[in-house]
């Protein structure tokens, strides 16, 4: 199967997992113009392994729904492919030092966005 077949949207699974794979595959055309081969391959360069890989992608992306867009975290959660909002929390919170919540406030250029809590 292509990485644009997937990425187009055409599979999605009960669990979400081929839209999680449309995600990091789009994700990494955009940022990097590469495939899921190339990303590997950057990680094995860089030294970190692909999950911290695709975690990062999935926390730069989730700080910029929360900046951008007016949704609960249990939503920006399931969008960047985390079935768990805590485990979404805990991750966001590891890589930024904030949860979301505190995060969006941060960021907020007007009143605070509905949804800041878990």
């Amino acid at each position: 199967m292509s990485i644009a077949w997937a990425a187009s949207g055409e599979l999605r699974g009960q669990d979400g997992s081929w839209r999680l794979f449309a995600l990091v595959a789009k994700t990494a055309r955009q940022r990097f113009s590469c495939y899921r081969r190339t990303a590997v391959l950057r990680c094995v360069k860089q030294g970190i392994n692909f999950n911290d890989y695709l975690n990062n992608l999935r926390i730069e992306h989730a700080k910029e729904l929360l900046i951008s867009l007016d949704l609960r975290v249990q939503e920006i959660a399931l969008q960047v492919g985390y079935l768990n909002v805590n485990s979404f929390i805990r991750m966001f919170k590891r890589a930024s030092g904030l949860t979301p919540g505190e995060y969006r406030k941060s960021h907020a250029s007007g009143p605070p966005a509905a949804g800041d809590g878990p």
